[in-house]
């Protein structure tokens, strides 16, 4: 999955959401509350990128496409995961 799916997902759930509420007491918790199934993600994330990464450095009977491949998926995973982390720091409360 590279990273813009997974970026667009995540940010497609919040624009989903807020279209449905302008109470910011609701929009703060129905965010919190996409965040809390996400946020358990990233470790598997973590998890992906890296054995992807080790996978295409280090598996000598892929073929050069293949390892290409595996290196160009963990670079989408940890960008995607970098994206996340600047999201939440960057992220405002309304309170």
């Amino acid at each position: 999955m590279n990273r813009v799916l997974l970026l667009s997902l995540f940010f497609t759930s919040f624009s989903f959401q807020s279209c449905q509420t302008n109470d910011p007491e609701n929009l703060h918790n129905e965010i919190m509350a996409i965040h809390d199934e996400v946020m358990p993600k990233t470790g598997e994330i973590s998890y992906l990128y890296l054995a992807f990464r080790k996978k295409g450095d280090m598996d000598t009977t892929l073929s050069l496409e293949t390892k290409n491949e595996l290196i160009s998926q963990a670079n989408d995973l940890e960008a995607a995961e970098e994206e996340m982390m600047v999201w939440m720091n960057d992220y405002i409360s309304p309170f």
